[in-house]
């Protein structure tokens, strides 16, 4: 089943609304390619650590040695 990828949607030419996206003419024109991938939630939130307040010192004095201070 080796072989090369079938060409993306954007890659072929599809036709979205009035022209089509992703061709020779689009490129040329200057306009930007659409993205096809929907903008991800920010997340941030959830991968920030928990800090306690006994914690907080402890970070902040690691803060300090790693700064040589």
């Amino acid at each position: 089943m080796a072989g090369p990828w079938p060409e993306l949607p954007a890659e072929a030419g599809e036709r979205i609304g009035d022209g089509a996206v992703g061709s020779a003419h689009d490129a040329a024109a200057g306009s930007p390619r659409r993205d096809p991938w929907p903008a991800l939630p920010d997340d941030r939130a959830l991968w920030a650590p928990v800090v306690t307040a006994g914690d907080a010192d402890r970070l902040a004095r690691l803060d300090r040695e790693q700064a040589g201070d």
